[in-house]
């Protein structure tokens, strides 16, 4: 005796909206059929906003199942995965049928839980919407990898979390570099450790200054308490020294030429003492 519809009608304005149209049949006392009662509304607002979280929906869905970079998948709010894109089959190993329902903590070592990262990571993301660490993860053959992981908080209309998007790069190559870099520094340090010469080494494209640790010595201080940079480095130079190092810097950058030069730096007695630098630039690939 009822039937309901959806679809685009035409306005007499000849606009289109959509409708929702409830056809109703009317009847007799005897049964017979009397007509129809047809009740129209207008859903234009309801149907755009239902097309535009399908589209966005869609967009999302292109994105994890295009991404193999990185590692894409959703968790519900305890922390099961209910998402898995080909990015976190490739990183970590697990088909979607072998991962999916299984608790993300399946990733951790061993250690890492008994630290309560688990708790922590859903908890914080629930409580400020997002949660970033670093760390080892745990491949399905055993192997592990350093991992950047930006989990953030999924809530529904009332404004409770219903789940998390967890999104994790594998960054193995460049923990590793980071530590041979470190490493290699330690050896040098070691070699340098017996004279009185310190060392320093200038990112100029990042702006990140090295000191060894007998450079600290000598002017008294530790890694600890000032961390090095070239704004560091300058704010120890005797003010009438800053400028000619500037500019002398600035000619070794530009040029190419060794730098050389003496200068005095304040001790943390508050005593200024004479130094003499040199130093040697180099380029990447592209000369830079």
């Amino acid at each position: 005796g009822q039937v309901t519809q959806e679809g685009p009608k035409r306005c007499r304005s000849g606009k289109i909206i959509y409708c929702e149209v409830t056809i109703t049949a009317l009847y007799q006392q005897d049964h017979q059929l009397l007509g129809y009662v047809a009740l129209a509304c207008d859903i234009s607002a309801r149907k755009q906003a239902e097309i535009a979280l399908r589209e966005s929906e869609e967009r999302f869905r292109s994105l994890v199942e295009g991404s193999q970079d990185y590692a894409i998948y959703l968790e519900d709010r305890y922390g099961h995965i209910t998402l898995w894109n080909p990015g976190a089959e490739n990183i970590y190993g697990y088909t979607s049928a072998e991962i999916v329902g299984t608790h993300f903590s399946k990733f951790l070592p061993e250690e890492e839980i008994q630290a309560g990262l688990v708790e922590r990571e859903i908890t914080s993301a629930s409580q400020t919407g997002r949660f970033e660490t670093e760390g080892w993860r745990i491949r399905k053959d055993g192997s592990r990898f350093w991992a950047v992981v930006v989990l953030n908080a999924l809530y529904d209309k009332e404004g409770q979390v219903t789940g998390f998007t967890n999104v994790t790069r594998d960054i193995t190559d460049r923990q590793l570099a980071n530590e041979a870099l470190q490493e290699s520094r330690t050896r040098f340090d070691r070699v340098v450790s017996g004279s009185d010469e310190g060392f320093w080494d200038w990112d100029v494209v990042h702006d990140q200054l090295y000191w060894s640790d007998r450079l600290y010595e000598l002017l008294g201080i530790t890694r600890t308490t000032v961390p090095a940079s070239y704004a560091t480095y300058e704010s120890f130079l005797h003010p009438e020294d800053k400028e000619p190092i500037r500019l002398s810097m600035a000619k070794t950058i530009e040029q190419g030429v060794p730098f050389q030069a003496e200068f005095r730096m304040r001790h943390s007695s508050g005593e200024y003492r004479y130094f003499y630098s040199r130093a040697k630039p180099y380029y990447d690939e592209q000369g830079q």
